[in-house]
């Protein structure tokens, strides 16, 4: 119980890595890896949760685009149940939201599908999870895809 606690005491102390690739980076907490980052990332988890962010995509049709994408990730599933859109809009941003349940082979899936436009453009998070997992990781993932930013290169004068 006692070696229990401390594996689990030191994974949680762990400090995430920040991963850099030319002009993008992003936040990597212990447990997860990323496959590339740049203007889209995935990254994966030890569990086999995947995350997937797209940006800047445009549409005038948000509400369409954004159904059909839902639609579309689904798709792959066996048995897959599509929520209704959750949706917020502010001043500031407007997303839509869909929860996804399904199979992947035999075992139970569920994705969160969350667009979101801005003023600057927008963004699509896709998160999968196995369902028993997805409630545990799910915050985890949406810091991590709230984390990826564009870095300003370093530019060098010559004399």
């Amino acid at each position: 119980m006692v070696v229990a606690f401390i594996l689990l005491f030191a994974q949680v102390t762990q400090t995430p890595q920040v991963v850099q690739n030319g002009d993008y980076e992003i936040t990597v907490p212990h447990g997860w890896t990323a496959d590339w980052v740049g203007h889209d990332s995935r990254l994966k988890h030890t569990s086999g949760a995947s995350l997937l962010i797209i940006n800047s995509r445009s549409t005038n049709d948000f509400s369409g685009f954004t159904e059909r994408m839902a639609e579309g990730v689904a798709n792959p599933l066996g048995f897959a149940t599509i929520s209704k859109p959750r949706h917020f809009s502010n001043s500031d941003q407007e997303w839509y939201e869909y929860d996804i349940r399904g199979n992947r082979l035999a075992e139970h899936r569920r994705i969160l599908y969350r667009a979101v436009r801005t003023h600057t453009g927008q963004t699509e998070i896709i998160f999968e999870s196995a369902e028993d997992r997805f409630d545990i990781l799910l915050p985890e993932a949406l810091s991590i895809a709230s984390s990826l930013k564009s870095v300003p290169r370093k530019v060098r004068v010559r004399k």
